[in-house]
């Protein structure tokens, strides 16, 4: 009779933990294939843990997407992984249709069949054709929706999944007025990763030059050219590698899939040169594996001027180091995005823009030495770009998200 009781008491508490289980609160993020995509989402899911310590149980965190090339990243932050196809919405004639439309089809019935086993409480996109097929799986499962437009301009994706969401958040406040949302709209700025504030605890920029290797009395200038890269300025440092480093420091983050190729050009124009190779160091990508920011949030202190493409995330990066910066927008972005985001940015004077057709080495170092001769100008710069950061971003998003989890 004693082991029977015992076993009934064992399987009640396996029930109850069954419950548990499945009333769990799940929470899936949702996005693109890029990192202007991936790190706003660990960024949220960093503020909902800080929101939900005092929870018994942390909620679940899954993602619904490709991006496999940041799935480790995800994993590093508690982020399970539900692999959705990807496919490109292209309003241009192109050969990649005929295969993107039949994987978008495929893409809708995955997620409706992921979706159906997770039964989140929530979803939060971050945008990219990716997450269209998640949003509306969502909807018909009445499962409320947080949208967030990352650029000045909205992307089709937005004005498709707005339609539907239950909140939209904006980065830049000329999306507010572009697109007329039918759900409660709010101006959060661009979440970004909380290592990206912590001023108070960051050494000093001196110390930080030693630490990468530099000499703390001579500039340090950081091209950065995102997650993939950037081709133009990986050619414009290379082309003019030599020149840059008879006046500056130089540190140059490739993109991961140029790195080698880049190190090995850069290696083999400067093996004759004496004494300056110590001034140039390249890095493919500055996150690591651990998704956290640390390691770019160091190098980017490190660095007198930062170099760098317009997307929302990188200026949103720059903005919350308080840096000046030098923008050279992609021309070929979706909707001239990234022009857009630059011009609305450098309006609280934080930032110089450089058009590509203008990114020459006599115009870069023009403004360079002219800026780096001009300390008020650049005090001016960094107050602006604090004043453009939007320090609570993640948080609002992640109170907005468990709010909406509980009303569901």
């Amino acid at each position: 009779m004693g082991d029977d009781i015992e076993l009934l008491y064992s399987k009640f508490h396996i029930l109850v933990y069954c419950l548990i289980l499945i009333y769990m609160m799940r929470i899936v993020f949702t996005g693109g294939g890029t990192g202007g995509h991936i790190f706003p989402l660990i960024a949220v899911s960093q503020a909902l843990r800080k929101l939900t310590a005092h929870y018994d149980e942390f909620p679940e965190f899954w993602y619904c997407g490709s991006s496999s090339e940041y799935w480790t990243l995800l994993a590093n932050q508690g982020i399970g992984i539900k692999n959705i196809a990807s496919s490109k919405f292209r309003r241009y004639l192109d050969m990649g249709n005929i295969i993107d439309i039949p994987k978008f089809f495929i893409s809708i019935v995955q997620a409706f069949w992921k979706l159906f086993w997770l039964m989140p409480d929530i979803v939060f996109s971050k945008g990219g054709s990716g997450s269209i097929p998640v949003v509306l799986a969502a909807v018909f499962y009445r499962i409320p929706v947080i949208v967030h437009e990352s650029d000045s301009i909205p992307s089709l994706t937005t004005k498709i999944t707005a339609r539907y969401a239950s909140r939209v958040a904006f980065s830049f406040e000329t999306s507010t007025r572009l697109l007329h949302a039918k759900a409660r709209a709010a101006l959060t700025g661009n979440p970004v990763r909380e290592v990206f504030f912590t001023r108070n605890t960051a050494k000093s920029q001196e110390d930080l030059k030693r630490e990468l290797g530099f000499e703390i009395d001579k500039p340090l200038i950081l091209f950065l050219g995102g997650s993939q890269g950037a081709s133009s300025i990986n050619d414009f440092v290379v082309d003019n590698i030599e020149l840059l480093l008879k006046k500056f420091q130089i540190l140059h983050q490739t993109g991961p899939l140029h790195y080698k190729n880049i190190e090995e050009e850069i290696n083999s124009i400067l093996k004759n040169t004496s004494g300056i190779l110590y001034k140039y160091k390249g890095f493919g990508l500055l996150d690591g594996v651990s998704g956290d920011g640390a390691e770019l949030s160091r190098v980017m202190r490190g660095a007198d001027i930062i170099v760098s493409r317009s997307g929302s995330g990188a200026l949103f990066e720059i903005a919350a180091l308080g840096k000046p910066a030098i923008l050279i927008p992609l021309p070929s972005a979706a909707a001239d995005h990234q022009r857009h985001n630059a011009y609305e940015y450098i309006k609280t004077g934080s930032a110089l823009i450089i058009e590509e057709d203008n990114f020459s080495p006599h115009v870069f170092l023009h403004e360079v030495e002219k800026l780096l001769g001009d300390d008020s100008k650049l005090e001016s710069m960094r107050e602006g770009a604090r004043m453009f950061a939007r320090p609570h971003a993640a948080r609002v998003i992640a109170e907005e998200i468990l709010k909406l989890a509980y009303i569901s």
